[in-house]
């Protein structure tokens, strides 16, 4: 994958890729996992990431193992409802320390979007997982990378 272009919060202080480079690879080759799933062309991924619906338009976040061992991480709609939809600067909206998991809602980039973005621990040690994602539902566009 290419380098990803960074944007700046409105303080200038925090970079993070822009959402202008997000990707929805509907027609990639080898395709995708369509249980809607949201990082659903991110075949190895050590997370896999569902949008729920609560709702009323309530949605929440749940966050499973890819080796299909279980529900790692969830947030409920409203822990997002908690948070502004557009804040000023990166805001965590909730995190797991024990298993390394985070949850941003990022402030706004050049076409002012408020994106998400989840931190995992990756499987190769000392490594995370990043993907960030412009709604809480499956074929929203999104990147992601390990760093």
């Amino acid at each position: 994958m290419p380098a990803p272009c960074f944007c700046c919060d409105p303080a200038g202080d925090v970079q993070y890729p822009c959402l202008d480079n997000l990707v929805f690879e509907t027609g990639s080759p080898g395709g995708g996992i369509a249980d809607g799933r949201i990082n659903a062309y991110d075949l190895a991924a050590p997370v896999v990431l569902y949008g729920i619906d609560y709702g009323n338009g309530q949605r929440g976040l749940h966050v499973y193992a890819a080796d299909g061992s279980g529900l790692l991480f969830q947030v409920s709609a409203e822990q997002i409802a908690a948070m502004p939809e557009c804040p000023e600067s990166n805001t965590l909206i909730a995190r797991d320390i024990a298993r390394g998991i985070s949850l941003y809602r990022l402030s706004r980039d050049s076409r002012r979007v408020c994106p998400f973005q989840l931190n995992a621990f990756a499987e190769r040690a000392g490594r995370m997982y990043v993907v960030i994602f412009g709604t809480l539902s499956a074929g929203s566009p999104y990147q992601s990378w390990e760093e």
